[in-house]
């Protein structure tokens, strides 16, 4: 049976742009429900403490948040979709050539397929995706961790309640939490490391395009035609599911001022992440370069 002719690349580049901005889309979610559900967790320890020690609950504001079943499974679900669109640019890069391909290298690639593997195939009991996971390095670390974890928390009993979860389902390992102020980690692995190859395939996926001559759509223009070139009205909203920018300097309602506020607290993540990627740029240059030159 002959095998069925590839697509072209250009198409696979073009739809690697687009599941780049799904997948920063999923970031961004998936980001939202982990800091929701890690302060619902702290609020439930707190509860715990103040009955208790009655005379600390006058400390700070009182604990309401609850980490429900509900936002578990909404994290679980974003966790399961950002897993998708990853491997899609996965597959996309693989047809760039060698040249256009991301500096930037997820070293938890083979991971983070597995893992969409295993979200997509929970029926299987002892399938492949779940006996590699399971018996990799990456597990044996995060085992590791989480157990450091639960022995600070609560100690030997702890322990015990984190091996009994464990054996009853392994690969929860993949989705227990690990509490951190600055990061965000999927499966022990650092949200922003994706994030910064993400930035990456996207220049990458432009320029394999440029080099054949088709020009990259601006994630942010009109899909309508002409829809741009109209100076009327000055304020428009630009936005994606996840992000706003506002163009124009008309006066803001409550509401738009309440959007530009969320658009103005992503903007410092999205400049830090595009200055990482900069900087690691130019020193890659600058080691290249002869010396003298």
């Amino acid at each position: 049976m002959a095998k069925s002719p590839k697509r072209p690349g250009p198409e696979l580049w073009s739809e690697g742009l687009m599941w780049v901005e799904a997948a920063e889309m999923q970031c961004a979610r998936y980001e939202r429900l982990v800091r929701e559900n890690e302060q619902a967790r702290e609020d439930a320890h707190r509860r715990r403490d103040c009955a208790e020690r009655p005379w600390i609950r006058g400390l700070g504001d009182p604990p309401i948040l609850v980490p429900t079943v509900a936002l578990g499974w909404q994290q679980q679900a974003e966790l399961s979709f950002l897993l998708v669109a990853i491997q899609h640019v996965q597959t996309a890069e693989a047809s760039l050539p060698k040249e256009h391909r991301p500096k930037t290298v997820l070293d938890e690639d083979r991971i983070l397929y597995l893992l969409r593997d295993l979200s997509e195939h929970r029926e299987d009991a002892e399938g492949r995706a779940r006996r590699e996971l399971l018996e990799s390095e990456h597990a044996a670390m995060l085992q590791k961790i989480h157990e450091m974890l639960a022995m600070r928390r609560g100690g030997e009993s702890e322990l015990e309640a984190l091996r009994v979860k464990l054996e009853a389902y392994p690969p929860m390992l993949f989705e227990l939490p690990i509490p951190d102020d600055e990061e965000v980690w999927l499966a022990g692995i650092p949200l922003t490391r994706i994030r910064v190859w993400l930035i990456d395939a996207r220049w990458c996926f432009r320029r394999a395009l440029a080099e054949v001559g088709v020009v990259a759509p601006e994630p942010l223009a009109s899909t309508v035609t002409d829809d741009d070139t109209y100076d009327w009205p000055s304020l428009r909203l630009r936005y994606r599911a996840w992000e706003l920018e506002w163009q124009g300097e008309e006066k803001l309602s409550e509401d738009e001022k309440r959007a530009q506020e969320i658009m103005d607290e992503m903007d410092p993540i999205v400049d830090g992440l595009l200055a990482e990627y900069f900087n690691e740029q130019e020193a890659k240059r600058d080691d290249e370069r002869e010396p003298g030159q």
